[in-house]
């Protein structure tokens, strides 16, 4: 049922987004559950293992199956999980705009080194294009997205997800599966909050450039500063805001 002060009550039908509860087992162990957007089930399982530290590459996942009725994705790994990524308790990933799943400790990372430059007007065009051409966006209004571009604007790997970080994991995973490389001259856009666990994320792939068309936090960006990574929020129509390493971006900073 609709209504609008205009129309009053009006029965309609509705798209609506799918929202599936999703299980990993990981070596035998229930390791995390999850709210997710059906597909790309396998690239999340590896992105979100990869951010969680559980795994370091693709290759580490000896077998990977998928119950779909059960909503339960079996890993096993080729060599023993380190004791410190096994939770007492599997993570709980919720939805929830406020929370955030601390999955990953940037613990050992090293500050990004590189010589990248990006231009300003593909940013924005890549921001553009996740916003206009995500169907499942358009019909309910209930999905974000993320996306990997190169510094020409070229379209590497996308999806969606009902989650910001979902999202996150799922292009994490659909780089570790393609093999994809050079990951440091790349940048990400998502049309998620920038949080500190977002950055990790990126982090910890070694991307140097994150931008949103939604907002970011001070986590985000002390964690930014420290990885030296370029953040950039509120990435809409003909402006955006750039909080850390201005330098990358071409008309945002000195080269």
């Amino acid at each position: 049922m609709r209504f609008s002060s205009s129309s009053g009550c009006v029965q309609v039908e509705d798209s609506v987004a799918v929202e599936s509860l999703f299980r990993i087992v990981l070596n035998g162990t229930e390791f995390a559950v999850a709210s997710i957007l059906p597909g790309m089930e396998r690239e999340f399982t590896y992105g979100f293992l990869f951010a969680a530290g559980a795994i370091g590459e693709a290759q580490d996942i000896a077998d990977f199956s998928f119950d779909i009725e059960r909503g339960v994705a079996f890993v096993h790994t080729s060599k023993d999980t380190p004791p410190s990524s096994i939770p007492s308790a599997p993570y709980i990933l919720s939805t929830a705009c406020g929370s955030e799943p601390q999955t990953l400790s940037t613990a050992g990372l090293k500050p990004l080194q590189d010589d990248l430059y990006v231009r300003l007007e593909t940013i924005m065009d890549a921001v553009k294009h996740i916003e206009r051409d995500s169907l499942l966006f358009r019909s309910t209004g209930g999905v974000h997205s993320a996306a990997l571009f190169t510094t020409k604007g070229e379209l590497i790997h996308r999806a969606d997800d009902i989650g910001r970080h979902n999202a996150f994991d799922k292009v994490a995973g659909a780089c570790m599966l393609n093999k994809t490389e050079n990951l440091c001259e790349s940048f990400i856009v998502s049309t998620g909050r920038l949080s500190a666990e977002i950055v990790s994320k990126c982090w910890r792939l070694a991307i140097p450039i994150l931008a949103s068309s939604s907002c970011v936090t001070t986590r985000a960006i002390e964690i930014a500063g420290a990885a030296n990574i370029t953040l950039a929020g509120f990435v809409r129509a003909n402006r955006l805001n750039v909080y850390t390493v201005c330098e990358r971006i071409a008309g945002c900073g000195e080269k």
